[in-house]
């Protein structure tokens, strides 16, 4: 769901770019809103900064803006779901 997510941050918005100094935050970021979205339970947000190593005011204003740059759409339908399992079970196979 993460990669998910990302994809759909970088179609909406060109100008967001994965780099080397940019990848860090966005899978922690990614990953823990696929997280809270998806499982009822989770853990706090001071868990997942610690483990993401960045403060908790960082990763409470990245968690934010991350949703509100997506529009809040969060929901990934089953067939999306698969597109992207397979794709990347193709690249993991390919290796």
């Amino acid at each position: 769901m993460s990669m998910i997510y990302i994809d759909r941050l970088v179609r909406k918005l060109p100008d967001v770019v994965v780099t080397p100094l940019s990848v860090h935050r966005l899978l922690l970021i990614s990953t823990v809103v696929a997280a809270k979205f998806n499982d009822d339970v989770f853990y706090t947000s001071a868990y997942y900064a610690k483990v993401g190593g960045v403060s908790v005011q960082e990763m409470n204003k990245l968690e934010a803006r991350f949703v509100q740059m997506l529009d809040w759409n969060l929901h990934v339908h089953p067939e999306e779901y698969r597109i992207y399992e397979d794709a990347l079970l193709r690249v993991s196979y390919s290796q």
